[in-house]
């Protein structure tokens, strides 16, 4: 399908003080202190992450937390957040229950939800390895089941779906707006896959599936698709470097990749001789935080939740940062993409691709304060990356020491 040029916009970061704007920290606390919240995906990285902020941080009126067993979810949270969980279930806010993504009603009486107000779907299987049909049934249709569930819900104010920027990696590099990018008859793409083939992983054409079949079939619910990019480890909630294992995809490359001997070649992004291409990661605090200043905000439509609104950084910069503490992270660029890639790069893709994922919907939060704020005003990146780096070096020994035991 021939696609128009993109638009490519530079990207600068500028840091600027935060200042008081149309919608205040006292706004949104009021706000959520009169909200129920239905939660799923909880026990993964940002859905802990919402959990944490609306039990602790916003003292948000009533959250349900869906989960499969009440038992792993305590084993789970004990083990993400152990010094913090206590306090979130002693907070007398969250109810937990028991339920399942791929049962009709998530597995459970719509009545004992009925006061919901706001719905956050965080739940998603983020492997890239999936094949079309189980990434269907895992990140499709489980939100068109709660969609349709939440439309019987009498105070349902918003619904509130996490999707991913990736859904249009299909398209060429340059700038992706906050839009949907359709490929045909959604419909029949649930049964054909006929666009399958197009996207990096089926993964994401799951997530753009959904997003379709979401708006087309739920015209009058109040939606909100969130489309985050690469999601990292937190700046400071619910604690610096918070990020369960498996959840942060740039820390899981750098890892396997340092312990992968042989090829080390990425194709450089179209026009470029190395990694000047954005590599677009967001800490996963700051993508709750925009999250939540969205609903209390009452928007409808798309958001990326990406670099352009916090700090646009290349994947050279990337580079430099993992190279600093270990030399063996040096790679080679080339623009001759017959030459084999490294076979790490080949999976995960973005490493070559140059996207620039428009945040204009968020411009307005900017310069919002208090928990919520997506201000990088007084952020070190420096430090963070240091600390990112120790962590890192921490878990890649660690991997080598348990290969060296095997042996």
């Amino acid at each position: 399908m021939s696609l128009p040029e993109p638009v490519v916009q530079e990207i600068q970061y500028k840091p600027v003080p935060p200042q008081r704007m149309r919608m205040t920290d006292a706004d949104y606390y009021s706000f959520f202190q009169n909200q129920v919240i239905f939660l799923t995906g909880a026990t993964g990285g940002l859905g802990g992450c919402l959990l944490y902020k609306l039990a602790l941080k916003l003292q948000t009126k009533k959250i349900y937390a869906l989960c499969r067993s009440k038992t792993k979810a305590l084993r789970s949270w004990n083990d993400t957040m152990p010094h913090q969980y206590k306090a979130i279930l002693n907070s007398g806010k969250v109810i937990l229950l028991e339920g399942d993504i791929t049962k009709p009603n998530f597995g459970i009486d719509p009545a004992q939800v009925h006061d919901t107000t706001i719905v956050i779907n965080s739940a998603a299987d983020i492997s890239f390895a999936q094949q079309v049909d189980e990434a269907i049934e895992k990140n499709c249709k489980p939100p068109l089941e709660l969609a349709k569930m939440a439309s019987s819900l009498p105070h349902l104010q918003s619904f509130i779906q996490l999707s991913t920027a990736y859904c249009n990696s299909f398209l060429p590099d340059g700038l992706v707006e906050e839009k949907i990018y359709p490929l045909g008859d959604p419909e029949e793409e649930l049964t054909t896959h006929a666009s399958a083939h197009i996207f990096p992983w089926s993964y994401a054409y799951s997530k753009h599936l959904m997003e379709q079949l979401l708006l087309s079939r739920y015209p009058n619910l109040p939606i909100l698709i969130v489309r985050p990019t690469i999601i990292g480890t937190a700046i400071k909630q619910p604690f610096p470097l918070y990020g369960p294992i498996g959840s942060t995809p740039l820390e899981s490359f750098f890892k396997f990749f340092a312990i992968s001997p042989g090829n080390r070649v990425f194709h450089a992004a179209t026009g470029s001789e190395s990694g000047t291409n954005i590599f677009d990661e967001v800490p996963v605090d700051w993508v709750a935080n925009l999250t939540l200043l969205h609903a209390a905000s009452g928007t409808r439509g798309i958001i990326h939740a990406g670099s352009e609104s916090y700090i646009p950084r290349t994947l050279d910069d990337m580079l430099r940062v993992a190279q600093e503490n270990d030399a063996d992270m040096e790679v080679k660029f080339v623009t001759d993409r017959s030459i084999p890639q490294c076979p790490l790069a080949d999976f995960y893709k973005v490493a070559s691709r140059d996207w620039r994922f428009s945040n204009k919907n968020s411009a307005k939060f900017r310069s919002i304060e208090g928990p919520l704020s997506i201000s990088v005003y007084g952020h070190d990146l420096y430090d963070f990356d240091m600390l990112r780096v120790l962590k890192l070096n921490s878990a890649i020994e660690a991997y080598r020491r348990k290969i060296k035991a095997r042996m």
